[in-house]
């Protein structure tokens, strides 16, 4: 999304088709709550750089770690 007013201005909308999504806090880390147990794709998007998508297997407490490049 872009501002009429403001070229310099933008947005972005992610639709998400699960539930299971979370936004970064100012160091960068994440928590995705309530997730059940077995095995998902995980991806992170951010803006100007490449998705990252990493399977990672749920059971108990999980920690996925990406690190994102442009």
């Amino acid at each position: 999304m872009f501002c009429n007013v403001h070229p310099d201005m933008a947005g972005y909308l992610i639709v998400s088709p699960t539930p299971y999504f979370a936004t970064t806090d100012k160091t960068g880390a994440y928590t995705i709550e309530n997730v059940p147990d077995g095995e998902y794709t995980v991806t992170a998007w951010n803006e100007g750089a490449k998705n990252k998508s990493n399977p990672v297997k749920v059971a108990g407490s999980t920690a996925a770690d990406f690190t994102l490049s442009k």
